[in-house]
C-alpha cells in the first residue's frame, strides 16, 4: 500500500511539472516582430547594368596543355579575341601555338 501512494505522489509531481512547463511555454510565446519591408523590394533584379558588351572588343590571354599523350606534351599559349555585335551575340576566334615538351618517358626509348 506504501508503494502505491509514493506512486502516485510521483506520477502527481510529474503531472504538475508538465503542467507547469506547458503554462509557461504558453504564457512566455515570443513576441513576433513585425518585418521590415526591404529596401530593394519591387525594384529590378539588375540595376544600373552598365556592363554592355554590345559593339565592343574583348582580348584575352589562354593558356593550356595537353595531357593524353604520355611522350610529348603541348604546352598551349594563346590570345581570344570577340567581338559583341549584340549584348547577347559576339564573333570571335581563338589562336593557340603548341609549343612540344618532351616527357622523360620519350628519353627513355632513345
Amino acid at each position: 500500500m506504501n508503494w502505491f501512494f509514493s506512486h502516485l505522489l510521483k506520477t502527481r509531481r510529474l503531472a504538475l511539472c508538465l503542467a507547469t512547463m506547458l503554462l509557461v511555454s504558453a504564457v512566455m510565446q515570443p513576441h513576433r516582430v513585425c518585418a521590415e519591408e526591404d529596401v530593394l523590394s519591387g525594384s529590378p533584379v539588375v540595376r544600373k547594368n552598365l556592363m554592355y558588351r554590345a559593339a565592343r572588343h574583348e582580348i584575352n590571354g589562354m593558356i593550356g596543355m595537353t595531357l593524353a599523350d604520355p611522350y610529348v606534351r603541348n604546352v598551349l599559349p594563346g590570345v581570344r579575341y570577340d567581338y559583341h555585335l549584340f549584348d547577347w551575340l559576339s564573333v570571335g576566334g581563338r589562336l593557340q601555338v603548341g609549343i612540344p615538351v618532351v616527357t622523360n618517358l620519350y628519353n627513355e626509348i632513345d
